[in-house]
């Protein structure tokens, strides 16, 4: 035991003072958590006079978390790591908070996909109420963390944007060009199902649309009306309509669609990301 001092008749080994009395400390809602310091490591003999004791400990598992995932890849949550006694009450055992936490080593983290936000960790203590006789003393590390949505931004929706400028071409080619021009756009359209398709293990399975899922249902849509632009100016002069009103309609896809995908994205991408950014 660390701060043992046999001289002065502590002769008892860590287990032993287990068995005397141990608070059972655990991390409520854990998964498969495990100690990592056995009973020599954790028991710290501090004061022979008063006979305090310090004990550490480190847990390592899994804790669930409730996250929501409608501003995904730019959304945030925060985790928070319930201590509690596995056996004893409150009226045994009543855990408080270190005036100098604050002051402990910083948070670290190896979430490949996460930042810690450690200026918003905070402790808080709180009583939980098991039965109408009996509650327990917990404790509350509640930890902030964002995704690292660059990722998404390069990879994602960067790439997707590329696809979707590149079949604006269409509204500069020769009106006669019909095959040439549905052959840009559908070419577009199926590049761009293919990427979703490989980068699909990266996206959440959730029964409602993310942010990145509207935007890339935004290009697919845009993809397909580039189509469907060129088919209406094709079938406008092929039934002997002025060229005055299919360059209207060219103009106005020029214009439109540039506009409305630059709002969209703006609404949404710099919207979320500007939030992310003030919570931090």
């Amino acid at each position: 035991m660390i701060g043992m001092n046999k001289e002065r008749g502590f002769e008892r080994t860590p287990e032993q003072y287990e068995e005397l009395w141990n608070p059972k400390i655990e991390v409520n809602g854990a998964i498969g958590i495990q100690c990592l310091l056995g009973p020599n490591a954790a028991w710290n003999f501090k004061d022979a006079k008063t006979g305090r004791m310090k004990y550490t400990q480190r847990y390592e598992g899994t804790i669930n978390i409730d996250m929501n995932l409608e501003k995904f890849p730019f959304d945030k949550t925060a985790v928070h790591i319930c201590l509690g006694c596995e056996f004893y009450g409150g009226d045994k055992v009543i855990l408080k908070i270190d005036d100098d936490w604050d002051r402990l080593t910083p948070v670290k983290s190896k979430l490949r996909d996460w930042t810690l936000v450690p200026k918003q960790v905070v402790f808080e203590e709180k009583t939980s109420i098991a039965t109408s006789t009996k509650s327990y003393s917990n404790v509350d590390y509640i930890i902030p963390i964002s995704r690292k949505y660059m990722f998404y931004i390069y990879k994602v929706i960067v790439i997707n944007l590329i696809m979707l400028i590149w079949s604006w071409v269409v509204f500069w080619m020769d009106h006669d060009a019909i095959g040439d021009r549905m052959s840009i756009s559908i070419t577009m359209f199926l590049a761009s199902v293919a990427f979703v398709f490989v980068i699909s293990d990266k996206l959440p399975k959730v029964e409602f649309l993310t942010v990145l899922d509207k935007m890339l249902l935004f290009v697919f849509v845009s993809l397909f009306l580039s189509a469907v632009e060129s088919f209406v100016v094709y079938v406008s002069l092929d039934n002997g309509n002025s060229t005055t009103a299919s360059k209207n309609i060219e103009l106005a896809a020029r214009i439109g669609f540039p506009a409305v995908t630059v709002l969209f994205f703006v609404f949404h991408a710099v919207r979320s990301i500007l939030a992310t950014v003030e919570s931090t």
